[in-house]
């Protein structure tokens, strides 16, 4: 099955979540660099998709824009191409341009989105989920995974490890190109 091929491979590069939590003692979950220092790759530093709900979204406070614009940014950073950034309801809806054709790369941006996302939820993101929708260079739909925030919290609360929050990600990717 091709996702037990891309889930195996994927847990191979659980580090891409490293970087993602750290204490305010210094201490941080892996050796990867802080954000003040340069990184070389995405995986030095950090690591949605179903029906949105059919009720009128509440309109996105400054504060929540401004956390959303921080989110992109922070994505985009790490050399992500992000099309797309909404909020619908308590939800956010993503979409980022790949230029990956591989497991591992694609799996290295996922895990990547992942960790920003995560550290955001740990500096007071309230979403509860992220969606993410993966596109091509003509805008054709590669696939689409979300994130819950619930995953995060458990990750920046030390409840899981890197390896398993990516696992409960990977599980949610839909895709019919990612081979």
């Amino acid at each position: 099955m091709q996702r037990r091929k891309f889930l195996s491979s994927a847990v191979a590069i659980v580090t891409v979540l490293s970087g993602c939590g750290s204490d305010d003692s210094g201490g941080n979950k892996s050796d990867t660099p802080s954000d003040s220092q340069p990184t070389a790759t995405k995986t030095q530093t950090v690591m949605e998709t179903q029906a949105t709900t059919k009720t009128r979204s509440p309109e996105p406070t400054e504060s929540s824009q401004d956390s959303l614009e921080v989110l992109r940014t922070r994505i985009e950073e790490g050399g992500v191409t992000v099309t797309a950034a909404k909020r619908d309801g308590d939800q956010i809806n993503l979409t980022y341009l790949t230029l990956e054709d591989t497991q591992a790369g694609l799996s290295e941006e996922i895990g990547y989105v992942t960790g920003v996302y995560t550290r955001s939820v740990k500096e007071g993101e309230e979403a509860s989920r992220m969606d993410v929708t993966i596109v091509d260079a003509e805008e054709s739909k590669i696939g689409s995974f979300h994130i819950e925030r619930d995953w995060s919290v458990q990750y920046n609360n030390d409840e899981i490890s890197g390896e398993e929050i990516t696992i409960k990600v990977l599980k949610t990717l839909e895709s019919d190109k990612i081979e």
